[in-house]
């Protein structure tokens, strides 16, 4: 009734499948580190990309009404564009040529009013 050590145990079919299944996680964990390796070394060595030459601001000056204040400033393309802020708080969106300052616009800016009153209005 004993065993000898030399027998071997056949092994069952659902061990067999398991060790198939780890395998091919293993294997798959592997390539998975594989590209996300060769993504990394890829992308950390290509040179950044070029930013794009804005145009030179060439006016000599920008004239402003009297008492406004610069609020905002952004550049387009050959133009400058200022928010002013006026005394009484009204604001104005105004486009100047990059190149001779001259005014090209002024549109004003107005604020819609906050609908629903919820916690998230301003003030309250």
């Amino acid at each position: 009734m004993g065993r000898d050590d030399d027998d071997e145990v056949p092994e069952p079919p659902p061990l067999r499948r398991l060790r198939l299944l780890v395998s091919l996680l293993t294997a798959v964990l592997i390539l998975g580190v594989v590209v996300v390796s060769a993504t990394l070394v890829i992308r950390l060595t290509q040179p950044a990309p070029a930013v794009p030459a804005t145009a030179k601001i060439t006016a000599p000056s920008l004239t402003l009404p009297e008492g406004h204040a610069v609020a905002g400033l952004g550049q387009g393309a050959g133009t400058v564009v200022v928010i002013t802020r006026a005394p009484g708080g009204a604001e104005t969106l105004r486009v100047f040529d990059a190149a001779t300052g001259a005014p090209v616009s002024a549109t004003p800016v107005r604020r819609a009013p906050a609908s629903g009153g919820g916690d998230d209005a301003p003030g309250g």
